[in-house]
Order: C-alpha cells, then sequence, then structure tokens
C-alpha cells in the first residue's frame, strides 16, 4: 500500500466519529494498515479471496463508547467493480440502504461504495449494537462520497430473472468456491478475465449462469476444454448441451465478442439453451 493511499485511508477513518451522533465515541489513534505483501498477517487463511481482486490495502480501525467496542475495516481496490466483487460473494443479509450495495446481520455490516468495501462490527457481534453499527457505517459511506460504476458485465446477465446479487470475479478458486468445476482450469480464467455468476429463475430459464469475458482470444479454447472435460462432449458449432449424473442439463455457448455463457444445473435442456442465449 502506497503512502498516499494510508494517509488518505486513515484520515477518511479519523472523519467517521464527527458523523455518528454517538455520544462518548472515541477512535483508537493507532490503525493497524496492510497491503498485498502482508494482508495475511491479518487474515490468514481468507487473504486469497482479496488478492484475487485488485485489492491494494486495509486499514482498520477500533471504536469504542464506555460499554461498547466496534471495529471498522476499510479495503481499497483499483476498480470499483472489484469492490463490487469481494462484496458479492459474501453478500447475505439485511439490506439497509447503505453504501452502494450493503448487508447486515448480527452484528456485522458489509457495504461498498466506489473502490471500497467495509465492514464494521460489534467485537462481540451483539445485535443489541444493531442501531451504532449502522451509523457507523452510515458515517463512512458518507465520507467515501461517491459511487462507482459497478462491473458492466452485469449488463450482459438476464433483465429479468435473476435471483439475489450476482458474483463479480477473475479467478477459478472463486468459481470452484461457487460451484465446483474441478481442479483444472478448464474455462482459462484468471487476473485478466472477468467472470459474473448468477442464479437464474425466470421464463425459460432455471439454473446457474457463468458469464466470462476474455482479454484475448481464449473463449474458443475455454470452450473446448470446458466441453471434452466437463461435458464430456465435443465442441461442434453450436451450443452443446448435456445432462450430468445428477439429472441436470449443463452447457456452453459459441463465443461472442470474447464473451462465453456457460450453464449450470438447469432443469431441462430447454431452460439451459435459453441460459446461453445472449
Amino acid at each position: 500500500m502506497t503512502e498516499d493511499l494510508a494517509r488518505r485511508m486513515a484520515q477518511l477513518l479519523r472523519s467517521v466519529p464527527g458523523r455518528t451522533a454517538i455520544d462518548n465515541l472515541t477512535l483508537a489513534p493507532d490503525f493497524r494498515q496492510y497491503g498485498r505483501d502482508d494482508l495475511y498477517r491479518y487474515i490468514d487463511g481468507a487473504a486469497e479471496r482479496y488478492l484475487g481482486y485488485s485489492f491494494d490495502g486495509l486499514t482498520r480501525a477500533e471504536a469504542t463508547t464506555p460499554n461498547e467496542a466496534f471495529v471498522i475495516e476499510l479495503y481499497h481496490f483499483c476498480s470499483p467493480g472489484d469492490a463490487y466483487g469481494i462484496w458479492s460473494t459474501d453478500s447475505g443479509g439485511e439490506r439497509v440502504g447503505i453504501g452502494q450495495r450493503s448487508a447486515y446481520g448480527s452484528g456485522l455490516l458489509q457495504f461498498w461504495r466506489g473502490p471500497y468495501f467495509a465492514r464494521v462490527y460489534h467485537r462481540k457481534y451483539q445485535e443489541s449494537a444493531r442501531e451504532m453499527v449502522l451509523r457507523l457505517g452510515r458515517s463512512l459511506a458518507e465520507g467515501i462520497g461517491e459511487d462507482g460504476a459497478p462491473p458492466d458485465l452485469l449488463a450482459a446477465l438476464p433483465r429479468q430473472g435473476v435471483r439475489g446479487d450476482p458474483v463479480f470475479f477473475h479467478e477459478q478458486t472463486m468459481l470452484n468456491s461457487l460451484h465446483y468445476v474441478g481442479d483444472a482450469n478448464l474455462l482459462r480464467l484468471g487476473p485478466q478475465t472477468d467472470a459474473v455468476l448468477a442464479d437464474c429463475e425466470g421464463e425459460g430459464a432455471r439454473g446457474k449462469l457463468l458469464i466470462v469475458r476474455y482479454p484475448r482470444r481464449q473463449a474458443s479454447e475455454a470452450r473446448r476444454a470446458f466441453s471434452r472435460s466437463f461435458l464430456e462432449t465435443e465442441p461442434g458449432r453450436g451450443a452443446r448441451v448435456v445432462q450430468l449424473e445428477n439429472g441436470l442439463w449443463s452447457g456452453v455457448g459459441v463465443p461472442k465478442a470474447r464473451v462465453l455463457r456457460v450453464a449450470f444445473d438447469a432443469g431441462s435442456r430447454e431452460s439451459a439453451l435459453h441460459l446461453l442465449s445472449p
């Protein structure tokens, strides 16, 4: 993390108490800060989740009242789309209208705004502290100030029938945590690929839809590898759809403009083909 970024994030956190309207709230003077090289020191075992995005800095602060203690974690990413992405990987909870997307539950608030992803929580995750956690979150979101653009790949999803918040990511490890496709990187995912996975349940289409955008002409190669190893069929010219051992249908479309569509767990062949249609 650069000195300039570390300073900006610290200043942003120092402005939080003045906006909260919480009496006797005190921010501890010493912050803990981490970059890509040492994030594992703070969240060993979970750092890879963040490093799979354009993470470049974390600042952690503690705030206390005479009776309560809170933690504020502010993560910065090189793009707002990646800040949305990390939020989307764990977005379960009550929507509370903080930042651009937010989720709250059991004393923990998570939200994203602009290039920032934030976690605000009670040290003991007590639900009784809900109002103060939300006040801290609102103050932090106000301090960030400006919204950022979500990943433009979200626009490739169906306009209707998407359930919940689609997950945006880049790496094979994240795909396997969401929907396991095997240890081999059949879809050629990596730092330069953009991917979005959504649960769909609409007219004619029910299942999971994965859309991947490649930086170069890798979509055809990924289609061949996925067809032969996962679907166990030859690629052919059109969309390929097969029924797997679980009785559900999966398939892969034909690349268009470096974009590949993949369907998982569709209830029928027709539903899978519907998901694969742009």
